[in-house]
């Protein structure tokens, strides 16, 4: 095989490996999800962090996502993480005590994904309120497992007052890379091969 050929399918095999690199990873503790790293939304990469609180305790005035269809976004690939065969803890897609923050009271499981921020309760006077989208898992929808929903919630509530809901926290790790700019990227590294090939066959005068 010509070198040129070799290095572009090298190049491109690393590129491409690089790309899959971000399959999600489900961290356990004590037999519940406790957050999933190298979780995709919208083309950027965020380890995430599933635990009980308030909202004031875990994002301060500040969500992690400005906009519903952002927080949408964010809470359809928790879904989709859940629904996946390879999903942690076995039997997460089925089971509502699975899930860091729910004891399996109240027949469902809420994550909840904040978006925007928090503004004056129109229910509760004296109170803030903060928009959100959650990914619920519901006793009873036999063979649909988590779904997405939206809701709102007081700011100074914590979650720990349920037993059936906890908050999602995102970090933002990284931009994932789009095919393009990997075939952009292995091309260049053919490129720069041949400029230095020909360098060497025709020195420079």
């Amino acid at each position: 095989m010509h070198p040129a050929i070799k290095l572009f399918s090298a190049a491109t095999l690393f590129t491409l490996s690089c790309a899959t690199q971000a399959a999600p990873i489900y961290n356990v503790n004590n037999g519940q999800l406790a957050g999933i790293s190298n979780l995709e939304v919208g083309g950027s990469l965020y380890n995430v962090i599933i635990g009980d609180g308030s909202y004031t305790g875990i994002f301060g005035t500040t969500s992690d996502f400005a906009d519903s269809a952002s927080a949408e976004n964010a809470a359809n690939a928790i879904v989709t993480a859940l629904r996946s065969a390879s999903a942690l803890p076995a039997g997460i897609n089925s089971d509502i005590a699975l899930v860091n923050g729910c004891n399996g009271s109240g027949g469902e499981c809420d994550i909840f994904i904040p978006f925007g921020v928090q503004y004056a309760s129109p229910s509760f006077p004296g109170q803030n309120e903060v928009a959100l989208w959650d990914s619920y898992l519901r006793l009873g929808h036999v063979g649909v497992g988590w779904e997405t929903q939206t809701a709102n919630i007081p700011t100074n509530l914590s979650t720990s007052n349920f037993g059936n809901a906890t908050y999602a926290k995102f970090n933002l790790v990284t931009s994932i890379p789009e095919p393009s700019s990997l075939v952009l990227f292995a091309t260049g590294l053919v490129g720069l091969w041949g400029r230095k090939l020909k360098s060497k066959i025709i020195p420079s005068l």
